[in-house]
């Protein structure tokens, strides 16, 4: 473990014969995906290390789960003591928590090249986020980057996240198009509680006299759209002539039906 987090060569020695121990078991299966993502890499070792993390978890959680069962009955000068299947794994020689800490430092350092917006978790969303950790250099590669890591504050609505992007992007747009009609298209435009780009939007624009947009607005799934329709309906009717709702899905063909999955 030591070894493994100052970032030494590490090579796997398999004791002769298997603990009987779950815990020890659990910590040799998490020793050898431990070697291998050193040699290799996260996403290299990603295929294989993910299947032995998750049988060493199930060794783990089975054994606190029937612990508490099977454990032998212990007494101390106060009387019987009961059994705690999770101070055992954390006083156990069987480091196991130390691996999984080693394993998790190895990762983060070896899994994303990216010198401004590493993004680790991606090695887990098979089967594309490898290629997309792979691109460190091209600009869509980039901008993929910035819209995952910002999707929350930026892009979904956190705080005051739909406002700034708004903001931002109407600035840019009266800076290289201060004369041109600017569309926006809202792709999933079901608005819920404070967060409803569409409004944001025409609210944006109703500040400024110069603004001159169409909003087309898609919401294919029914309940979500009269819900954004009725809440629409009561904006002021100059608003509403910059706005176009429409019950329908975006995609690379036209067709009359689609099947919607989530």
């Amino acid at each position: 473990v030591n070894s493994a987090l100052v970032g030494d060569q590490l090579y796997m020695m398999i004791p002769p014969q298997r603990p009987r121990c779950p815990l020890g078991l659990a910590a040799i299966e998490l020793a050898v995906a431990l070697v291998e993502v050193s040699q290799f890499g996260g996403q290299k070792a990603w295929p294989k290390l993910v299947h032995v993390v998750a049988g060493a978890q199930r060794r783990i959680i089975r054994y606190l789960e029937e612990g508490l069962y099977e454990a032998p009955t212990r007494t101390d000068d106060m009387g019987p003591v009961a059994a705690d299947p999770m101070g055992e794994l954390l006083s156990s020689r069987w480091d196991v928590v130390g691996l999984l800490h080693a394993m998790q430092v190895i990762l983060l350092r070896s899994t994303d090249g990216h010198p401004f917006r590493p993004l680790l978790w991606l090695v887990a969303e098979a089967p594309h986020g490898p290629s997309i950790l792979k691109d460190t250099q091209s600009t869509l590669g980039g901008y993929v980057r910035y819209l995952l890591a910002e999707l929350r504050s930026e892009f979904w609505g956190a705080g005051d996240g739909v406002e700034n992007f708004v903001l931002r992007v109407l600035h840019e747009g009266r800076r290289h198009l201060e004369k041109s009609t600017r569309v926006f298209v809202d792709v999933g435009a079901f608005c819920y509680r404070h967060e409803c780009l569409p409004r944001v939007l025409l609210n944006e624009v109703a500040k400024d006299h110069r603004g001159n947009i169409k909003v087309y607005a898609l919401e294919p799934n029914r309940r979500n759209f009269l819900r954004t329709q009725a809440l629409l309906a009561r904006l002021p009717k100059r608003w509403r002539r910059h706005l176009h709702l429409q019950r329908a899905a975006a995609g690379n063909h036209s067709r009359s039906q689609v099947v919607l999955h989530g």
